[in-house]
């Protein structure tokens, strides 16, 4: 029997614009672009930013709503962020709680 380590769901939000010019909206604004169940009942939230971007208001209050109710929010900005969740080098991620940008004592365990 196969165990699944990881479901990954692309969360997508954004409108959808009708024959009449009307938009449909779909999704939450402000939620993350992936949502990561893992194997135990672990979730992460992640964000995927440029190496300059910022969260937008809606976003910030996601991740505090997510925050609250004990899931993981990170926001990556970059592939090997993302490697380092799943690599198990040990490398750190930076944890997107924090203003300045800190990283996170030690790796983060997924499994």
């Amino acid at each position: 029997m196969a165990v699944a380590w990881l479901t990954l769901i692309k969360n997508n939000t954004g409108a959808y614009k009708t024959e009449r010019g009307g938009y449909v909206r779909f999704g939450r604004a402000g939620s993350s672009d992936f949502l990561l169940f893992l194997h135990g009942g672990g979730c992460i939230h992640l964000e995927v930013k440029t190496s300059s971007g910022r969260q937008s208001k809606s976003q910030k209050e996601y991740q505090a709503m997510m925050e609250g109710l004990g899931h993981r929010y990170l926001v990556v900005r970059s592939v090997g962020e993302v490697a380092a969740l799943f690599d198990g080098t040990g490398a750190s991620l930076e944890d997107s709680r924090q203003p300045a940008r800190r990283p996170l004592k030690g790796q983060l365990e997924l499994f």
